[in-house]
């Protein structure tokens, strides 16, 4: 039934595309203002007729049958997946202009900051000429208020931005005023790249952060987990491929702790001073679980995380006290720990929009758990021009010596015959080893890390041009458009290791053969890999896989290259399996907080659009009005009634972030606890219990912290104000 319904909708847009293109010929003689004004247009036949003549004019792109679908879909709310180069930057614009047209605000999310602002470059010329304002929303800067379209990176500029409204002291400082209840705005969320931001992404927390003083017991507790050293007795690998801290190691800390005198007894650890207990699992999972280059990079004296399946940093580190503990571990200066005070899961914030929509290479993959999650179905829109690429599928090598000799030589040969390359490595510690080998045999080679990658859009503006080696990690799997100028070859793709998934490996060689254009690509692994270390692989490795080792990649079995490929699926499906649960787990945890982010904005909102800000604080602590009554209306005749309202709301904004701060600490103390201990973890009723008795406390006393931050901050305030009056009271407070 699903299918049929697709497919029925699919043939509606289809035949509704080639009225648009057969109507657009038709109008190529009309100037822009009849153009523009066809745009607010109620029949969308019009509408779209008259963009695709505007965007041609603009940005000197005629949209082609293919894009006119794709936009249709996805202004109408629908997912869709369309393979990469097939032109999807053209079809985000188009979709939002539609909307902006049917009274939509509308951000256009992008995978990261380079397409952010490369699309917003690129299409900014078609909005100007519709008469749209669109904005480019970054994480310094909120852009213009009165825009109808953003862009912006989807979680460190949108999500977080929206995370940071949350805490907004100010209508001001807010970052997306069309989320809030009190706006009557549409709203509409256009996400490229959907179902990595939606899917992968969906089990990561994004976290605004406060910065704490750093004590002298950091040192003591690093000192200790360094002597402790590293034990495997420590820790196991869940189902999930996550981390799990055994009960070897709670004894261990807690006989180590008592030892060297920082808890008195067993009992202390889980009571008082059961920080101690975190601040060592943060230490041993710096020094001993997270490794460098793979996990993290260190640059410009900070520690950053990397995203393993996308290759790029994640700003803002670990969570925790964990970044502290790198920062010792690697001698930098130490950073004020990072103490979480507002945190949410993406969906939470996708959630928050009217309309759904998005698109990308490799979304039919993930149609269902798309419909499931989002209520969003997906259509699968055919490439203009049949693709030409040739995949030789994947080589298995005895070794990670036998691979890179493999194809240092491969890469070489390339090189010489001056066919442009991307090299596509597992992580940037391999990367550095490939460029090294290629250098050593004097292959001009450009290495694009996390430590360049201010330089990315010109490095890869340079990637298709004849000679080209340029050597990265899947930081360019997705997005990345590369024109290449050997059109008798094509780019030429080795990608070094394999995708935890089928979707990332399919993103990676999409950087070749776009819009019909020639290209080969290459996957090359060992047995050494850490997929055929794991649980799941190493019966493999004693077995099948050694069947299928080919140490020449110049020379392909392509029956044993394609039962490799037939293999490496079924892992790969046994990994996005494990993900899925583990987003469910993840999704479990996070529904009781999000719910909780709710009703702490809604109460922002009553704060922040208050008409009557001094009788909304007198509510909040009735008993202790009389006691501060006067002196507040000693402030009201000092200040005047609208300054005094603008601080009270000020005041007590922030007095509510504070409460909130204590209060999300235990939430974060509750989740560590629970997913820290398996049989908590799969008692998810006991989680939702203590959340719910935190909120009560916390709802208990939020009104009288309120009060009294507001009293104390208006007091400053007012110090400040009347410095030089003679109107300031003295000792009233």
């Amino acid at each position: 039934m699903f299918d049929i319904i697709t497919k029925l909708k699919l043939s509606k847009f289809e035949r509704l595309a080639e009225s648009i293109i057969t109507r657009s010929k038709s109008l190529f003689d009309r100037n822009n203002d009849e153009l523009i004004h066809m745009l607010s247009s109620s029949k969308e036949l019009e509408v779209y007729a008259a963009l695709i003549v505007l965007a041609e004019r603009a940005v000197g792109l005629k949209p082609f049958k293919v894009q006119v679908m794709a936009a249709l879909s996805c202004s109408d709310g629908h997912v869709i997946d369309m393979k990469t180069g097939e032109g999807k930057t053209l079809v985000a614009a188009m979709s939002s202009i539609v909307l902006v047209k049917k009274g939509f605000v509308v951000n256009v999310a992008t995978a990261n900051k380079y397409l952010a602002d490369r699309d917003f470059v690129t299409m900014k010329p078609l909005f100007d000429l519709c008469g749209v304002n669109v904005s480019r929303l970054s994480g310094s800067e909120h852009g213009s208020k009165s825009a109808n379209v953003y862009y912006t990176h989807l979680t460190e500029e949108g999500c977080l931005s929206w995370l940071a409204d949350h805490l907004a002291s100010e209508l001001s400082s807010i970052s997306h005023p069309q989320l809030l209840g009190a706006s009557d705005v549409k709203t509409a969320l256009i996400i490229d790249e959907i179902d990595h931001s939606l899917i992968d992404s969906s089990g990561v927390n994004y976290s605004i952060v406060s910065n704490l003083e750093i004590g002298s017991f950091y040192q003591q507790i690093a000192e200790l987990c360094k002597q402790t050293g590293h034990k495997s007795e420590f820790t196991n690998v869940d189902k999930h491929g996550d981390y799990e801290f055994t009960e070897d190691f709670y004894q261990f800390v807690e006989n180590l702790f008592i030892e060297s005198g920082l808890a008195s007894s067993h009992v202390d650890l889980y009571g008082d001073a059961y920080e101690l207990m975190i601040h060592f699992r943060s230490a041993y999972t710096a020094f001993y679980i997270l490794h460098e280059s793979k996990d993290y990079v260190v640059k410009s004296e900070r520690i950053h995380r990397i995203d393993r399946k996308s290759g790029r940093l994640i700003d803002g580190g670990f969570l925790g006290t964990v970044s502290a503990y790198l920062s010792y571990k690697h001698g930098i200066p130490i950073p004020n720990s990072n103490l979480e005070i507002v945190s949410c899961a993406l969906p939470h914030y996708v959630k928050s929009f009217d309309l759904l929509s998005g698109m990308s290479g490799t979304a039919s993959l993930n149609s269902l758990e798309l419909k499931h999650s989002y209520g969003v179905h997906t259509l699968s829109i055919p490439t203009n021009v049949p693709t030409q690429r040739v995949d030789h599928g994947h080589i298995l090598f005895s070794s990670q010596e036998s691979l890179k000799d493999n194809v240092t030589k491969f890469l070489c040969k390339a090189s010489r015959e001056q066919r442009p390359a991307l090299v596509i490595c597992d992580n940037e510690a391999q990367a550095d080893t490939i460029a090294n080998l290629l250098t050593q045999k004097a292959v001009n080679v450009t290495l694009l890390t996390s430590s360049n990658v201010e330089q990315e859009a010109d490095i890869l503006s340079h990637a298709g041009e004849f000679g080209s080696m340029i050597v990265t990690t899947r930081m360019c799997g997705r997005g990345t458009d590369i024109v290449c100028e050997d059109k008798e070859r094509g780019l030429l793709i080795v990608v070094i290791g394999m995708g935890l998934t089928k979707n990332d490996d399919q993103q990676v060689i999409g950087r070749t053969g776009r819009q019909g254009a020639k290209g080969d690509t290459y996957f090359c692994l060992s047995l050494e890999d850490e997929q055929f270390q794991s649980r799941s692989g190493a019966a493999l490795t004693n077995s099948l896989l050694v069947n299928l080792v080919q140490d020449d990649i110049s020379d392909i079995d392509y029956h044993i290259s394609g039962a490799t490929t037939r293999l490496i699926e079924k892992l790969q499906k046994q990994s996005l399996s494990i993900m899925r649960e583990r987003r469910k787990r993840v999704s479990l945890y996070n529904n009781p907080i999000d719910s909780q982010l709710k009703l702490l904005m809604q109460k922002r909102e009553s704060i922040l659009f208050s008409a009557n800000p001094v009788e909304m604080l007198y509510g909040m602590a009735p008993s202790k009005v009389e006691s501060h009554k006067k002196l507040i209306e000693h402030y009201e005749f000092a200040l005047g009634k609208d300054v005094l309202a603008s601080c009270i709301r000020k005041g007590m904004a922030e007095g509510l972030t504070k409460s909130w701060n204590r209060h999300h600490v235990n939430l974060v103390n509750i989740k560590l606890d629970t997913s820290s201990n398996a049989q908590a973890a799969s008692n998810i009723n006991n989680f939702k219990k203590s959340c719910f008795e935190a909120f009560s406390a916390f709802a208990g006393t939020v009104n009288l912290d309120i009060f009294e931050y507001t009293i104390t901050f208006l007091n400053k305030e007012a110090a400040k104000k009347m410095a030089s009056s003679a109107y300031l009271p003295v000792g009233i407070y």
